[in-house]
């Protein structure tokens, strides 16, 4: 029988494995990893609003060691910024610098360059019918009404 999830697992290591490549192929010398980039898109589609690390924690279902990690991670790359609450000591809002930015967008175009040149190599068929089980799996699993 075959098992799906490792094979799951395997392809998203693959094309982590390829994007990382495809970022040093690029110069992108701030590269972040999975969950930093996944932080940054956060972070831009809600700059508007004010969001702090448990908002972080609660959206990526992550610990706050993991979340904390990250941000350090990333802070120290000079990707986001910590700003301290007006309203409470004990918090700090989180936003991204220009260069965090700059380096999503860039990531953004370098994913967007990976995946053309991955689906050239696929029939259209093959790319529907793999869209198509992805979402029935996504569907099986969101029934399933476990908090994801």
């Amino acid at each position: 029988m075959t098992n799906m999830i490792e094979e799951v697992k395997s392809l998203n290591l693959l094309i982590c494995k390829y994007l990382h490549e495809k970022t040093k192929e690029n110069n992108l010398s701030k590269y972040p990893s999975p969950l930093q980039l996944g932080i940054a898109k956060y972070l831009y589609e809600k700059q508007e609003d004010t969001v702090y690390q448990k908002d972080l924690q609660e959206f990526f279902h992550i610990s706050k060691a993991a979340i904390s990690e990250g941000i350090q991670s990333m802070e120290k790359k000079g990707l986001i910024q910590r700003i301290p609450s007006k309203m409470d000591a004990r918090k700090n809002k989180i936003e991204l610098t220009e260069m965090g930015k700059e380096s999503l967008m860039e990531m953004e175009r370098i994913k967007e360059e990976a995946n053309k040149e991955i689906l050239k190599e696929l029939k259209k068929e093959e790319i529907e019918s793999f869209i198509k089980t992805i979402h029935k799996i996504k569907e099986i699993i969101e029934k399933r009404d476990i908090n994801v």
